[in-house]
């Protein structure tokens, strides 16, 4: 998790998934599990649909990660060149 201001890392910390070892609902217990962590944005790979609508039900903003590290997603982030999922319908997640 980042805490960012102004765009520039402000903190971090490295929080261990809790459904990590959960597979068919793994998704949906981690999309909780950040609701709960009081989150604004998620950037992320791929989800499916219900951890999709957990997440914007409770105004999370998701954005597609790209295929490369954290950090360079953190930039991309900043940079306003990752893409913000608003719909189910907009071909992600899967």
């Amino acid at each position: 998790m980042v805490n960012l201001d102004n765009n520039k890392i402000k903190s971090w910390i490295v929080i261990e998934n809790p459904a990590r070892f959960e597979k068919s609902a793994g998704g949906n217990m981690t999309s909780n599990f950040l609701v709960n962590q009081d989150i604004d944005i998620l950037i992320s790979g791929e989800m499916g649909p219900i951890a999709f609508y957990l997440l914007r039900n409770a105004e999370i903003k998701v954005y597609k990660a790209a295929y490369v590290n954290v950090a360079k997603n953190l930039n991309r982030f900043t940079e306003g060149k990752l893409k913000e999922i608003t719909t189910i319908s907009s071909g992600y997640p899967k």
